[in-house]
């Protein structure tokens, strides 16, 4: 065994679990099974009782202690991938035996286990975004007050308005031509009406959301960008003209171009 190693707590079905991370992603294994060698309360003899595996070279144990303790999204996997068909291929694996969508672009499995399926090119667009707030000054201001606001709204945008722009987005393209689609894109407009009432009413008649503009503005135009093409922030004419004013910044258009940067492999500007 190795010296630092993950516990994962599973309702009798470890040694499934580790056979399916085992078959799906490149670098695991199942190890060890330990089992009981005699019948018990709640099992009988034979019965695996801790199962040794590892998922993309994490070393793992899975124990079978029943289900007082489910897991919960405040533990996941990140797997990063190179392309779109290792995402679609990991995705469609989990999901397609017995996992379910869940928020922000994540997934559960059959055993409850969250995964986030992310793509390379999006995490470095994240940083390149976040090396020109740090190079720019006013987008993350020097003053304590003026950091923390911008902080705020950077976390605000990413986790608390993006999430169900997110689903709704990726519910349109895998969802979109199934009967069923019409109503759950109902709710989840309702979902994203909600998220964006808030922020209508928080920003008000003001231009930024800050005080001055900020990289918390930078990202939530970002995310708002989403609708552009649809309705769907016609309710909300305070919102559009933000999202107008900030496409017209310096700072937006760099950020832009380096993330199109990653995704083309030219260089901003070239």
């Amino acid at each position: 065994m190795t010296k630092n190693t993950i516990c994962l707590w599973f309702n009798h079905n470890a040694e499934e679990a580790a056979q399916f991370y085992a078959a799906t992603f490149p670098d695991s294994r199942v190890g060890a099974v330990h089992r009981a060698p005699a019948d018990f309360p709640g099992g009988k003899q034979g019965d695996a009782l801790v199962v040794e595996f590892t998922v993309a070279g994490i070393p793992c144990i899975g124990l079978n202690g029943g289900p007082a303790f489910p897991h919960t999204v405040a533990f996941s996997f990140q797997i990063a991938t190179d392309d779109q068909a290792e995402t679609d291929g990991y995705w469609n694996a989990i999901v397609g035996n017995g996992g379910r969508e869940s928020e922000c672009g994540w997934c559960q499995d059959k055993w409850g286990l969250s995964w986030q399926i992310t793509p390379r090119a999006l995490t470095e667009a994240m940083a390149k975004g976040g090396d020109i707030a740090k190079r720019h000054a006013g987008l993350l201001p020097d003053d304590a007050n003026g950091r923390a606001r911008a902080v705020a709204w950077t976390f605000a945008a990413l986790d608390t308005v993006e999430p169900p722009i997110w689903d709704f987005a990726i519910a349109k393209i895998i969802d979109g031509d199934k009967v069923w689609f019409k109503e759950r894109r109902s709710i989840l407009e309702v979902r994203v009406s909600a998220r964006l009432g808030e922020l209508s009413n928080r920003l008000g008649d003001a231009d930024w959301l800050g005080g001055a503009f900020n990289a918390g503005d930078l990202l939530m135009v970002t995310v708002l960008r989403r609708f552009n093409g649809s309705n769907l922030l016609d309710e909300y004419p305070n919102l559009s003209a933000f999202v107008a004013r900030g496409e017209t910044r310096p700072a937006f258009k760099r950020a832009f171009d380096a993330q199109l940067a990653v995704f083309t492999g030219r260089p901003p500007g070239g």
